[in-house]
């Protein structure tokens, strides 16, 4: 790429965003836009249409959300997830909405650029600490579980949705399946809408009654509290 690449920067606290921006500059790329919010986040790559995102997973309204937004919109901008969670079903359900690349924020500084610049390069990017622990759970073949809709139309879902939605089948609230997850309950609040969304039902009583109803569901494919 002859000319510097254009970044967004999507997290809600602003000493995160300066140290990021910094990062960056110092490392020849332009940052374009900084958001706080997932929706500020997704306005503004439609506006400035970045090269480049670097995402929070935690931020109001979920960087998972903006991902899959950003992308189903903008297909050719690299999605990068910047954050502190190290839980593995972030990193798989990141790679799944087609992030190219997952970062810990505790991750060296002049790291950041270099990232972004592979990302455009084509490259697929993820911190060290995860790498093993990633490889491990994509060799247990964590495939997540399928069932069908309320279209009659077979749905499949993430590892952790399906977590939250055995979780709820079994009568959890939120909070109890945030505390249960070791997650936070606008996490599960996330996971829930995009179940229930796949499900095809107008509410969360519809769709447990559906999930009720199935109770042949294939075996979930992985470990409670990973």
């Amino acid at each position: 790429m002859s000319r510097m690449p254009r970044v967004l920067i999507a997290d809600d606290h602003r000493p995160v965003r300066a140290g990021v921006r910094m990062a960056l500059e110092e490392g020849g790329c332009e940052v374009v836009a900084e958001a706080d919010t997932a929706f500020r986040a997704v306005e503004l790559a439609r506006e400035t249409l970045p090269d480049a995102c670097l995402l929070d997973i935690a931020m109001p309204g979920g960087g998972l959300w903006a991902l899959r937004t950003i992308l189903e919109e903008l297909p050719h901008t690299r999605c990068i997830m910047l954050t502190v969670s190290a839980d593995h079903a972030d990193v798989l359900e990141a790679f799944e909405r087609g992030a190219v690349g997952y970062l810990l924020k505790d991750v060296a500084s002049a790291e950041v650029p270099r990232a972004v610049l592979s990302a455009l390069e084509g490259d697929t990017i993820l911190d060290g600490q995860l790498t093993a622990a990633v490889v491990d759970k994509l060799r247990e073949g964590s495939q997540g579980a399928s069932m069908t809709n309320a279209e009659g139309r077979k749905v499949v879902f993430t590892p952790r949705e399906w977590d939250v939605l055995d979780l709820l089948r079994e009568g959890l609230t939120t909070r109890e399946i945030a505390l249960h997850l070791r997650v936070r309950p606008i996490t599960v609040r996330r996971h829930i809408s995009d179940a229930m969304a796949k499900l095809k039902v107008s509410s969360r009583d519809e769709g447990i009654e559906l999930l009720r109803r199935q109770r042949t569901a294939p075996g979930r494919a992985h470990h409670r509290g990973s």
